[in-house]
């Protein structure tokens, strides 16, 4: 009896060892549920992240793209700018000195003109002189 008992005892010392290895069984399968559960969703955030990683990236090289671009047409534009500069200091330097050659020559046409109105003047004279020395 004694053997028997003993035996009962270690076969409820069994059962009860398995209800709990069973129940732990059935906790860890509902954990491996849970962090299954978790892990696809870490999964499809992580893909969302890389997605929205990948559409910044093309968002910043088109952003630099673009800069680039600009920064081109400011600097060809700045070129023009100092090109038309350039040209209009030289062409203020030229009409100061067309200016400056006009005066002069309004004044050698205007010295002209009286030396030429003054010659008139003594042909005039020496023609009369001329004709009154002919019909003297």
């Amino acid at each position: 009896e004694d053997a028997a008992r003993r035996a009962e005892t270690r076969v409820r010392e069994m059962e009860t060892r398995l209800e709990a290895a069973l129940a732990r069984v059935t906790e860890l399968e509902g954990e491996l549920g849970t962090t299954q559960s978790e892990l696809t969703t870490a999964v499809s955030v992580r893909a969302a992240m890389e997605a929205e990683v990948a559409k910044l990236r093309e968002v910043r090289d088109e952003s630099e793209r673009r800069e680039v671009l600009l920064s081109s047409r400011l600097n060809d534009a700045k070129k023009r700018e100092a090109n038309k500069s350039n040209a209009s200091q030289r062409l203020e330097v030229e009409c100061t000195d067309l200016r400056n050659e006009l005066t002069r020559v309004k004044e050698e046409l205007a010295t002209t003109a009286a030396a030429r109105d003054k010659l008139e003047g003594n042909m005039d004279r020496l023609k009369k002189k001329c004709v009154d020395r002919v019909k003297s």
